[in-house]
Formats: structure tokens, C-alpha cells, sequence
């Protein structure tokens, strides 16, 4: 395992103090976690965005890969908007995206992208990262050409981070 200590910016230090006035228990758990990522869902369900540290560490990442023979990533996030970001964030550096969360499949660049395209890496040598929430994604498939997981944002259900790991170590 190896951990990135990201710099929060000091917008984001007064948005989670304002945040902590509003919300307690859960609920500031669960906003803490959404402005962590980036973001927070309004009332009216739309998504507020921001910064965060994380998309530059991602992208970092995704580069690293990229530059190896894996050509192979595993990105999951813990919410809907998590995954629409790092799905965005990887398509604007050149990446296909195997897209799978509680909304089913999508597929950016190469259509469709399968475990059988996503472990031919001499058929199919392009970039292919899978992004996905670990409650709807993390069980059943084989991902094994990816050397590396990148948990964007974690859920609190121990059963889908174990699930979710093993995706890549079969």
C-alpha cells in the first residue's frame, strides 16, 4: 500500500468548519467526505463543485501507468459525482474509460470495454482505466492486468474494500 498526504487548500478548511456548523453526526461525516472529494450534493441534489488536492494526484497516477507496459488502472470512489470526476479527469489524459457504478456500464473511447479487452493489453494497448463505485462494481470481476487500485474515496463497508482489492490479485 502506499499513501499520498495531499495539502488541503484553506477554502476547503473554511468550507468544512462552515459544514460542521450546519451538519453533526453521520451527515457530517458524509458532506466532510463529499468536500473531500471535490464537491457537495445540495439539497436540490445538484452537485456544488470545488477543488481538491486529489485530481492532481490522480492524474499523477494515471501518468505513471500510462508510461508503464501495465497501461492498466483501477480507480474507485465512493460516490456518483466521485466517479463522474475521475472519469472526466482521466478522459482529458487520454484515457479509455470502463465506467461501472450504481447507473450500470458506460464505456469512453474504446466501446464497449470488457474484462476480456481490459486484460488483453497485446490486443488492446491502449490506456484503459476502469472506474467504479465498490458497492456496484467490486465483486465478480477480474482485473488482474492492473498493477495498481486507486481508492479516490472510500465507502465505510469493509466488505467492498476487501471485495474491491482482490479485484486486481486473483
Amino acid at each position: 500500500y502506499e499513501s499520498r498526504k495531499l495539502k488541503v487548500s484553506e477554502s476547503t478548511k473554511r468550507v468544512a468548519k462552515a459544514v460542521a456548523k450546519i451538519y453533526s453526526g453521520a451527515q457530517l461525516q458524509a458532506k466532510l467526505r463529499e468536500l473531500s472529494d471535490g464537491f457537495i450534493y445540495a439539497k436540490d441534489g445538484e452537485v456544488e463543485r470545488g477543488d481538491t488536492p486529489k485530481d492532481e494526484a490522480l492524474v499523477d497516477i494515471a501518468e505513471e501507468i500510462k508510461e508503464s507496459n501495465c497501461k492498466r488502472l483501477v480507480v474507485y470512489a465512493a460516490f456518483t459525482a466521485s466517479v463522474d470526476r475521475c472519469t472526466s479527469l482521466l478522459i482529458k489524459n487520454g484515457w479509455n474509460i470502463w465506467q461501472y457504478d450504481g447507473r450500470g456500464q458506460q464505456y469512453f473511447g474504446l466501446d464497449p470495454i470488457n474484462e476480456t479487452i481490459f486484460q488483453n493489453i497485446e490486443k488492446y494497448p491502449q490506456s484503459i482505466a476502469f472506474i467504479g463505485n465498490p458497492e456496484a462494481a467490486g465483486q465478480g470481476l477480474t482485473l488482474t492486468p492492473a498493477s495498481t487500485v486507486v481508492y479516490f474515496s472510500n465507502s465505510f463497508k469493509s466488505q467492498y474494500r476487501i471485495q474491491s482489492e482482490d479485484r486486481i490479485h486473483r
